[in-house]
């Protein structure tokens, strides 16, 4: 049952702010279509009339420019259940070990080899935090062989370490607070609940749900 309400869940969380834009990778994309579809299906149904007409916001999905899917260190897609993912917690040496160990362009077995940044999971991660001139540099070296694999891992991990530096120190500081985290959530809801509320009343009294 869950597995089938898990979508509608989504969708309420969405519908329920009035959200017109969602933040998503590609692979949440169907997610934000299926909740596009049910909120037409809800204003087409239970919309009728001047006051109940669209009523619910149709959202949009708004992507990052990298398409914001990532890359884990085996090439599948970063997740913890697979236990290839870079965390922010993770320390220089832990982001050094795991960088190194990571995949890349299988058909690349020699440095001599060209390469094809465009199926390298390590050229994937590094467009997310560098520059463009340094992102086009890897790219035309490694698609003429003049540098190798091992550099570019060497180079990533320094410059993914540093990138994660300030997200490290703000999440210590954050532990140090167990209580910070429920006053966030709470500041939220009282910042959500005028919406919500009339979200909530609007939609029973369409459905008939309350008189």
């Amino acid at each position: 049952m869950g597995f089938f309400e898990y979508p509608l869940l989504q969708a309420a969380d969405i519908t329920i702010v009035n959200a017109d834009l969602v933040p998503v990778g590609e692979d949440q994309l169907p997610h934000v279509e299926l909740t596009r579809e049910i909120v037409r299906r809800f204003n087409n149904v239970y919309g009728g009339g001047a006051d109940g007409a669209g009523y619910l916001v149709e959202p949009a999905a708004l992507i990052a420019k990298s398409g914001a899917r990532v890359p884990g260190t085996d090439g599948r897609k970063m997740s913890k259940s697979y236990g290839n993912a870079i965390f922010i917690s993770d320390e220089p040496e832990e982001i050094r070990v795991k960088i190194m160990s990571m995949i890349t362009d299988p058909a690349r077995k020699l440095k001599t080899d060209p390469g094809d940044p465009d199926i390298c999971p390590l050229h994937q991660i590094h467009k997310l935090i560098g520059s463009p001139e340094a992102i086009a540099e890897w790219d035309g070296c490694c698609r003429t062989a003049e540098c190798g694999c091992v550099s570019h891992k060497k180079a990533l991990a320094q410059e993914l370490a540093d990138y994660l530096a300030p997200f490290r120190k703000r999440r210590k500081e954050l532990a140090a607070r167990p209580g910070y985290a429920w006053e966030v959530l709470k500041a939220g809801a009282e910042r959500a609940r005028p919406v919500t509320d009339e979200v909530i009343t609007n939609v029973r009294r369409l459905t008939h749900i309350e008189p």
